[in-house]
């Protein structure tokens, strides 16, 4: 099955790779990157130590998206809310 995506100047990799994610299954680190939003370096140090899934393959190293996912999933920050128990939300950014 092939899906042709018809690129403008609103879409993005992201949008691209959810249609594509449904006929691609094994991305390449910089589809990886694209993907997640992270650098090459970054994808390529997190595979040197072994911090996220990945297929090496005949010298080819391979991600399985299904995996990406939940890897990143895993990476999720939960909120915590200020008004209870005088906690901070630390992923606030705001001055």
């Amino acid at each position: 099955m092939c899906i042709t995506v018809k690129h403008t100047a609103a879409s993005t990799w992201r949008d691209v790779m959810k249609v594509e994610k449904l006929t691609q299954r094994y991305l390449r680190v910089s589809q990886v990157a694209d993907y997640t939003g992270l650098s090459v370096a970054t994808i390529r140090a997190r595979v040197l130590s072994k911090q996220i899934p990945y297929i090496k393959r005949e010298g080819c190293v391979l991600f399985d998206i299904n995996q990406v996912d939940a890897w990143m999933e895993g990476a999720q920050v939960t909120r915590i809310d200020s008004n209870e128990g005088g906690t901070e939300d630390v992923n606030s950014f705001d001055a």
